[in-house]
């Protein structure tokens, strides 16, 4: 063994190689250090891989609340750029039937997440006795419904008195409720126009073959009308509800309050994923389109393209590559009130309960 004396001539930074590895040899500590680095390296990646192997995956199931169309691309597109995976979550994306199913099929657990029209929430949130399902984030800055109309008849709001219009059946069609509302905010006179009530696929189609004048609809269903109304000659345009005193929110993210209370890290990254999944579905219309399609080849991708873009131009205007999605989709409580105020407005449901009973802020981002 070395003396002390001949220790403390070795260089300062091989006392502790030596202590160890008591060589007389320097290809010894050579070895010695290479052995050392190697440790260090097969370390780190034994601490890494017990890391990665710690991190939950969820399996989650989304319910995108109606059939796969046009609004749907931003979803798939976000599976296919990882970003639910990058957030420990693999995504089944489910097709529904209508918004007050989604809601029922989050409520009872059969599904962890689903969208669905804010108005359509509230309306079956409100008329049933399903407590436990509250907004977490909204896709939809603005309300994509209104109403679609021929313009060799109409040009005007106020041209609506008189005329034959369509709508979904006031009791069970929030949008119905919505038209009633802006009637009423811009003294148009419902009872002087020849109203067909029925469902909303059955009395659209009827406006592109002019057998009415105008349908209460969503923004993206002109893309289709369209094409069926040009067979007729006829040109189609188009209302938002928000130009005319409706200032409402339109598409949400719901979850449970289960899946809150007892698995609230998951729902945050849920709602940073499908935030993602929708900024750059915006950004990028055509390739979240390609998305949609490579996942539902029945869909026809130059009608979806279409649609998508008509709902980015009506209801999703302002984001950038800078924007920070969960301050995209953020819940401010003053408009989420309005909300409310403007759907019980068209039910001429009263008192108008506080907007709290439906949503939480707690996922998103003030901007």
């Amino acid at each position: 063994m070395k003396s002390a004396q001949t220790l403390s001539t070795l260089p300062p930074d091989s006392h502790c190689l030596y202590l160890l590895f008591p060589t007389r040899s320097a290809v010894g500590r050579t070895v010695a250090v290479v052995i050392i680095i190697i440790a260090i390296a097969l370390a780190g990646v034994v601490v890494a891989y017990y890391e990665t192997s710690q991190t939950p995956v969820n399996n989650v199931k989304f319910s995108l609340g109606f059939p796969v169309t046009y609004f749907a691309a931003p979803y798939f597109y976000g599976m296919d750029l990882g970003y639910y995976k990058q957030n420990g979550i693999n995504v089944t994306i489910l097709p529904g039937t209508s918004g007050p199913a989604a809601i029922s099929a989050v409520s009872t657990g059969q599904v962890d997440f689903a969208m669905g029209d804010v108005s359509g929430v509230i309306y079956a949130l409100a008329h049933s006795n399903i407590t436990n399902v509250r907004i977490v984030a909204v896709f939809f800055p603005k309300s994509f419904l209104g109403i679609v109309y021929n313009k060799a008849v109409i040009s005007t709001l106020s041209d609506l008195n008189g005329k034959s219009g369509g709508a979904g059946t006031p009791a069970t069609t929030p949008a119905t409720g919505l038209f009633l509302a802006v009637a009423k905010l811009n003294g148009l006179n419902v009872s002087s126009m020849k109203m067909q009530y029925a469902s909303t696929l059955a009395v659209q189609p009827l406006v592109a073959t002019g057998q009415l004048d105008f349908v209460v609809t969503a923004a993206q269903e002109v893309a289709g009308l369209s094409v069926q109304a040009a067979k007729s000659g006829i040109q189609l345009g188009f209302f938002p509800f928000y130009e005319y005193g409706l200032d409402n929110y339109g598409v949400v993210l719901v979850t449970s309050t289960s899946m809150i209370q007892n698995h609230g890290p998951l729902v945050q990254r849920f709602v940073k994923a499908a935030l993602q999944s929708m900024t750059a579905g915006i950004l990028n219309p055509q390739s979240a389109v390609q998305s949609l399609v490579k996942h539902n080849p029945q869909l026809n991708q130059t009608l979806m393209i279409e649609g998508w873009n008509l709902d980015i131009s009506c209801c999703l205007q302002g984001v950038t590559a800078s924007t920070n999605p969960l301050a995209f989709g953020y819940i401010n409580p003053q408009r989420m009130q309005q909300t409310v105020n403007n759907l019980y407005l068209g039910m001429g449901a009263s008192p108008t309960p506080n907007a709290t009973r439906f949503y939480t802020d707690a996922y998103t981002t003030p901007p």
